[in-house]
C-alpha cells in the first residue's frame, strides 16, 4: 500500500513541477519514476506469485539500479554539458564585452593619441617662436653691447687724443679724471659682456686691470705699489659693478692727484673679504698725505658725494678713517 502512494505522490510532484525542470533534472526524475515503477511492480509480483516472486525480485532490482545508474549518468552528463554550454555562452559574451572595450579604448587611445599630436605641434612651434624671439634679442644684445663699447672707446680716444694739447693744469686734471671714470665704465662693460655669456665678473681681476690703467695715466714713472688682497673667489653682482668701478675709479683718482706728493715710498691697499654670503666688505687705504675732500671739500668736485651716491645706490655702507693717510671701508650686499 506504501508503495503506490508513495509512487502516487511522486508522479504528482513530477508533474506539477515538471515544466520548471532542465534535460538532465528530468533524467533524474526518470529514475525516480523507475525506481516507483519498480518497486510497484516487486508488489504485485508478489502478490500474484507469492514465494516465487523472491527469485524474481533480485532481477528487476538489479535491472532497475542499472537502468537508474544510467539514467543519474546520462543527468550528470547532460548538467556537465549545460553548464560548458553556459560556461561558454558566459566566456563568448566576455569576449565580446572586452573586445567592446578594446574598441573604446583605441578609440580613446587615437583620440588622445591626436590631441597629443595636436599640442606637440603647438609645443614645437612656440619652442620655434621663442628661439627666434632669443635669437633676436641676443642679437639686439650683442649689438647694444658693441655700440656702447664702440662709443665709450670713442670717448676714451677723443678725451685721451686731447689731453696732450690741454696745457691748465686744472683742466688736464678734470680729463684725465674723465678719461679714468670712462675706462672704468668700458671695463665694467666688458666685464658684463662675458658676464652674460656665463662668465662671472672677479673682483681680484678687476681691481687689477683699473688700478694698472689708472696708474698709466698718473703715475707714469709706476713709483706707487698697489697690494691686493682679494681671494679669487669672490665675485661682483652684475647691478653693482658699474657703481663699484665708478667708486673705485674715484678712489685711485683722488690718491694719484693729491696722495702722495713728495712721498717718498707711495703705496694703496685693497682688500675684500666675504663677512657672510650675503655681504661683502673692500677696504681702500693709501699711505699719503690726508689732503682729501673731508678737509678741504671745496678742492675736490666729484670725490666723497659720488663715493656717497653710489654707495648708497648699492644699499651699502662707508666709512672714512684716517691713521697713515686715508682707509675707506664699504660694506656691500651682494
Amino acid at each position: 500500500m506504501g508503495t503506490p502512494l508513495f509512487l502516487g505522490l511522486a508522479i504528482s510532484a513530477l508533474y506539477t513541477c515538471w515544466n520548471a525542470l532542465n534535460p538532465a533534472q528530468r533524467y533524474l526524475a526518470y529514475g525516480i519514476i523507475l525506481i516507483g515503477c519498480t518497486g510497484l511492480s516487486i508488489t504485485i509480483t508478489s502478490i500474484f506469485l507469492h514465494e516465487r516472486s523472491l527469485a524474481i525480485a533480485p532481477i528487476f532490482g538489479d535491472i532497475a539500479i542499472l537502468c537508474v545508474f544510467l539514467l543519474f549518468s546520462t543527468g550528470l552528463k547532460e548538467e556537465m554539458r549545460q553548464h560548458e554550454v553556459a560556461k561558454q555562452a558566459v566566456l563568448k559574451e566576455f569576449n565580446d564585452l572586452q573586445q567592446h572595450q578594446n574598441i573604446i579604448l583605441e578609440k580613446k587611445v587615437e583620440e588622445r593619441t591626436e590631441e597629443l599630436k595636436v599640442s606637440n605641434r603647438r609645443l614645437q612651434k612656440q619652442k620655434f617662436m621663442l628661439a627666434e624671439r632669443n635669437t633676436k634679442i641676443e642679437t639686439l644684445i650683442n649689438e647694444l653691447n658693441h655700440r656702447v663699447k664702440n662709443n665709450l672707446q670713442l670717448l676714451y680716444s677723443l678725451l685721451s687724443l686731447q689731453l696732450p694739447i690741454v696745457k691748465d693744469g686744472t683742466s688736464r686734471d678734470i680729463l684725465k679724471g674723465n678719461i679714468g671714470k670712462i675706462r672704468a665704465m668700458m671695463l665694467v662693460n666688458q666685464k658684463l659682456f662675458n658676464y652674460e655669456n656665463g662668465h662671472n665678473v672677479s673682483l681680484c681681476e678687476f681691481v687689477t686691470e683699473l688700478a694698472v690703467h689708472l696708474q698709466k695715466i698718473y703715475d707714469t714713472k709706476g713709483q706707487t705699489r698697489i697690494q691686493q688682497v682679494i681671494p679669487a673667489g669672490i665675485q661682483l653682482s652684475d647691478k653693482h659693478t658699474l657703481s663699484f668701478g665708478l667708486i673705485l675709479s674715484e678712489l685711485f683718482t683722488n690718491t694719484f692727484k693729491h696722495a702722495f706728493r713728495d712721498h717718498p715710498d707711495p703705496c694703496i691697499r685693497v682688500e675684500a673679504n666675504n663677512l657672510s654670503d650675503h655681504l661683502l666688505q673692500f677696504v681702500y687705504t693709501d699711505n699719503g698725505n690726508c689732503l682729501n675732500e673731508i678737509e678741504d671739500p671745496e678742492k675736490f668736485t666729484m670725490g666723497i658725494p659720488l663715493i656717497k651716491d653710489l654707495t648708497r645706490q648699492m644699499n651699502g655702507q662707508m666709512t672714512v678713517s684716517k691713521d697713515i693717510g686715508l682707509s675707506y671701508s664699504f660694506t656691500i650686499p651682494v
